[in-house]
């Protein structure tokens, strides 16, 4: 029910009023009150010097939504201030699909950061609507407009981008990058020979990308590309992540696997990326390296408890008997294997049973 003339007059009363609890209350009865007179008095209040009265008037807004309320913010993606930028960009992304079509009109503004905005915003909001017109801003003259449509079309996963991604794996080496790891999470599968021909003098960038996103899509076909780099310090690390997801996607990977040279797995044992070490213990772990056996034991030691977790991990796959495991560490190693006895892999949960009763 809409307020009267007066009561409404009373409430804008309160918008000037010097009181930030009173501008801010204000605010949100608007958003209660709606209407096209409401909207502009809330879009004014986006300026507002308190930050509780303007994160108040962007909810009232998006509490509001509509297609009046996204072409309203449409001036503010063009403000020099970056605070206010970001609240509309927040705010249409709030109000969603309804917003839209207000975004899909933009991708066609002068302004190249406003292209840019709507693309973020879109991928965002991860509308199929988006696609095709995202995929047409794949060929945008500014470098960065056509990266973010790229990065939009990987977070919407829409199977019509996989053809106009794969295209453009080729050219510019950063829409190269964003192509490779927009397919990369959409996850089909027929990006992994295109993602495989890129040649291996391409920037290490490029290829990164190119690793990261094999890894995500997970498919064995790709283990031999990826282990043509295993020698590469600026790539190992990502290989052997991108090596762990493959396997945890396709268990009969580790059949693959365990025919080739995985001496590098080794020293990454020892790398400072804590993303890095945990694939190296996976894989060692699945491959049941005994060898691996005493350097995964100083993962117990680590203050990480994701690492020492791995190393557990590792271990009782490589052996459940537990005779690798340091003296004086029993009560610490208890409460890991009753972690893993819930884990979602089946062999680490067999692993961590089998410890806990020999361990008793």
């Amino acid at each position: 029910m809409r307020p009267s003339r007066e009561k409404f007059s009373q409430l804008l009363r309160k918008i000037k009023s010097k009181s930030e609890d009173e501008r801010r209350w204000a605010a949100q009865m608007l958003g209660e009150v709606g209407g096209k007179e409401a909207v502009s008095h809330l879009i004014n209040l986006l300026s507002d010097e308190s930050v509780a009265v303007q994160e108040m008037a962007a909810a009232s807004l998006a509490r509001i939504g509509g297609r009046q309320v996204a072409e309203k913010l449409v001036p503010l993606l063009r403000s020099k201030e970056a605070s206010l930028r970001n609240i509309s960009i927040e705010i249409l992304e709030e109000i969603g699909e309804e917003a839209v079509e207000v975004l899909i009109s933009l991708l066609r503004d002068k302004d190249h950061d406003v292209r840019k905005f709507a693309c973020d915003t879109l991928g965002n909001i991860a509308s199929p609507k988006a696609v095709p017109y995202l995929i047409a801003t794949l060929s945008d003259s500014n470098i960065n407009v056509a990266c973010a449509a790229a990065e939009a079309l990987g977070k919407i996963k829409d199977e019509r981008a996989i053809e106009p991604l794969i295209r453009a794996l080729e050219g510019n080496m950063w829409l190269m990058c964003s192509c490779a790891e927009a397919l990369g999470r959409i996850g089909d599968h027929r990006a992994v020979e295109p993602l495989m021909s890129i040649p291996s003098s391409e920037n290490a960038l490029v290829l990164l990308s190119a690793i990261k996103a094999l890894g995500q899509i997970g498919d064995e076909r790709a283990i031999d590309f990826l282990l043509s780099f295993s020698e590469s310090k600026p790539l190992r690390g990502e290989v052997a992540q991108a090596l762990a997801r493959i396997v945890e996607k396709e268990e009969k990977a580790i059949e693959k696997l365990k025919k080739s040279d995985l001496s590098f797995l080794f020293e990454l044992l020892e790398d400072r990326s804590a993303s890095t070490k945990k694939a190296a213990a996976f894989l060692l772990g699945k491959l049941k390296y005994r060898k691996a056996a005493s350097s995964l034991t100083k993962f117990l030691s680590d203050e990480d408890e994701q690492i020492k977790e791995a190393g557990m991990r590792a271990l009782i796959l490589i052996d459940p008997s537990l005779k690798y495991l340091p003296s004086g560490k029993a009560e610490e190693v208890r409460e890991l294997l009753e972690a893993l006895s819930y884990d979602n892999d089946e062999e680490v949960r067999n692993a961590a049973n089998e410890a806990l009763k020999r361990l008793r």
